[in-house]
């Protein structure tokens, strides 16, 4: 985003508002730059690159990660091999927690 543009669309009327997630220069603003009036704008919204963030959306990023361990095992090898017998290959107890947490996955 033009930081520029913004500002002078905000203060025109051309947008109401504004809710920015990522910015550029944000190494800058992570020292305490927080010199472009954007900053002190009252119809500007900045979030920590937490916009994405709801329990819905961290639960599902959580059962897809899981998903992804349990589609992998298969075909993986354990470091420390338990005894014969006494291993209970992983993927199912990944898929009993992807059901608890309501995955249709």
């Amino acid at each position: 985003v033009d930081r520029d543009a913004l500002q002078e669309a905000l203060e025109r009327g051309v947008i109401a508002g504004a809710a920015l997630d990522v910015i550029e220069d944000e190494l800058n603003v992570e020292k305490g730059d927080f010199s472009h009036p954007l900053f002190r704008n009252p119809k500007v919204i900045f979030t920590p690159h937490t916009g994405w963030y709801s329990t819905g959306s961290y639960r599902k990023a959580r059962c897809v990660a899981a998903q992804e361990v349990a589609d992998y095992l298969p075909s993986a090898s354990p470091t420390n091999r338990p005894h014969r017998g006494s291993f209970r290959h992983p993927r199912t107890k990944v898929r009993e927690h992807i059901q608890l947490e309501g995955s249709s996955q």
